[in-house]
Formats: structure tokens, C-alpha cells, sequence
């Protein structure tokens, strides 16, 4: 039942894109698996190969990886986004990173096999590949626009302008990660933010 109502909310926005006819569409989603995860499961682990793109349809997911003790947060993603590691998944090669599901989350879950046997007889999912290549590549370039090039106070404007509904659904920590300062800092980040804000009242 659940796993119908997404494929209607999902196929409203895709038209939002282009238009596909109810045959194409029921061939693209013929193998679409449903599933529901627990906060804190792992999609894909460090050294696995990326099998499955995901569409997340509820909750909130983190792409992460681990140096010297320490976590470094890559991303986040929001509900309505495809995703996964593209990098292992096209190349079928380890994965470099962690992909956590940081809330309870419903997807979508489509295998590395099904998707090239789709590329292969529909340009829709040929089309559809690209955008999402593009569309992450766009992201990654951002990203590391946003990590050279803006301070740490730029960079929590921006998630809190941008993303306010993931600033409520991830902790201090995390925030503190995905701007790239230690917690210590974000919180004296907070303090001085609040001072300024008291100064211009």
C-alpha cells in the first residue's frame, strides 16, 4: 500500500521533469523494492560495493567516512532525492565512505543490475541517469565551492537558509561535522552569532 503511494507522489514530480507513458512507467518501476530502515542502519559500508540506487522518500541520510579517529561528513540527504555512492556503483568498486541512515527512513531501492538493463532498453532511464549524474555533480562542485571559498559562520547560514527542516532532524555534532569546525568551535559560533544578533536589536 505504502509502496504504491509513494510511486504515485514520486511519478506527480517526475512530470515535473518530462512526461512518461504509463507503459514505460510500469517498466521502470517493475523492480522497485520498498523498504523501511531503522535510525543508524548502514546502507553502505567502507569497502562494499555500492549495488543499490536509492530514492528516499522519508527521513534524513549522512555520507560519511572516518580518519584518525575522527568522522568527516560529506553530505546530507533529504527526502524526494536520489541517491547513493556513484562512484562505486558505476564502477562497481569498494565504496570510500559510509552511507547512515541518521532517522527512520522509507526508499526506494533499485540494483546495479536492474539499472543497467533499463539503460539499455529505455532512454527515459538513460535520460533519468543523467540527470542524476548531473544533478550530483552539481552538488559535489558546491559543496567544495562552499568549503573554499565561504567561513564557517557562511556555511551555517547557508545550511540554516537552505536546509532548516535538517538543521531540526541532526544534532549539534553533526551540524558542527558538515560545516566542517569541531563542536567546540560551532558552539562558540552559536555564542557570537546570538551577541551579534542581540547587537543589531
Amino acid at each position: 500500500m505504502r509502496k504504491e503511494k509513494y510511486l504515485n507522489i514520486s511519478r506527480y514530480r517526475l512530470r515535473k521533469i518530462f512526461n512518461i507513458s504509463d507503459e514505460e512507467w510500469t517498466y521502470l518501476t517493475k523492480n522497485i523494492e520498498y523498504k523501511e530502515y531503522k535510525k543508524g542502519t548502514i546502507l553502505t559500508n567502507i569497502n562494499e560495493v555500492e549495488d543499490s540506487l536509492y530514492i528516499l522518500l522519508n527521513g534524513y541520510v549522512r555520507f560519511y567516512f572516518n580518519s584518525n579517529g575522527n568522522e568527516y561528513t560529506i553530505t546530507y540527504v533529504e527526502p524526494n532525492s536520489i541517491m547513493n555512492n556513484l562512484e562505486s556503483f558505476m564502477k562497481q568498486e569498494p565504496s570510500k565512505f559510509i552511507i547512515e541512515a541518521t532517522t527512520d527512513i522509507h526508499i526506494f531501492e533499485i540494483s546495479h543490475k536492474h539499472i543497467m538493463q533499463s539503460y539499455e532498453r529505455s532512454h527515459t532511464a538513460e535520460r533519468l541517469g543523467r540527470i542524476f549524474v548531473e544533478r550530483g555533480l552539481i552538488r559535489r562542485f558546491n559543496r567544495e565551492v562552499a568549503m573554499q571559498c565561504k567561513n564557517a559562520k557562511e556555511r551555517y547560514a547557508d545550511l540554516l537558509n537552505e536546509h532548516p527542516e535538517l538543521v531540526k532532524n541532526i544534532n549539534q555534532k553533526d551540524i558542527a561535522a558538515f560545516i566542517c569546525i569541531t563542536p567546540e568551535s560551532f558552539s562558540r559560533l552559536k555564542k557570537q552569532i546570538k551577541k551579534d544578533d542581540n547587537k543589531t536589536k
